[in-house]
């Protein structure tokens, strides 16, 4: 994450960071138990798997000439935290829409690796990294590449 952290600081000189929300994953458990998102010692495992994705997904991006930053609560955890915000349970990066195909290509093929076109997030297309076999997903949010200030991105 420091690496991630060193391109935020970078980016944000630039100017290159909305502000986004990721997705929660959890359901509600039962009233009895503790919410598993309150539980450091089950997300801390899960987070060091994110960080690994990150690194991978990072990586793979960079070799394909595709810049990407982090974002939402991932860069609000890079900042206040130095790390994960304790009880986040993703990762949120953004890249540019018009970089889709190359990122599409970047992935074909790799093992354990898998990238999938997801839906809107209010009215930004997402896509999603996966690690096959972990129930891990690293978030991409595909931006304009004008960066202009939106209701979901101010």
């Amino acid at each position: 994450l420091a690496q991630v952290t060193l391109r935020a600081s970078v980016a944000l000189e630039h100017g290159r960071l909305p502000i986004a929300i990721g997705r929660t994953l959890m359901s509600a458990p039962p009233a009895t138990e503790r919410p598993v998102w309150l539980d450091l010692d089950c997300l801390q495992p899960r987070q060091q798997l994110l960080l690994s994705l990150t690194r991978a997904t990072v990586e793979i991006l960079e070799a394909a000439s595709v810049p990407c930053w982090i974002t939402g609560g991932t860069l609000l955890g890079a900042l206040r935290h130095k790390g994960f915000v304790p009880h986040d349970d993703d990762v949120d990066l953004e890249c540019f829409e018009a970089d889709l195909d190359s990122i599409v290509k970047a992935f074909e093929g790799r093992q354990r690796l898998s990238f999938r076109l997801g839906g809107l997030w209010k009215e930004t297309r997402v896509g999603h990294v996966r690690l096959d076999g972990a129930d891990v997903e690293l978030d991409i949010f595909l931006r304009e590449a004008e960066l202009l200030e939106l209701p979901d991105f101010p």
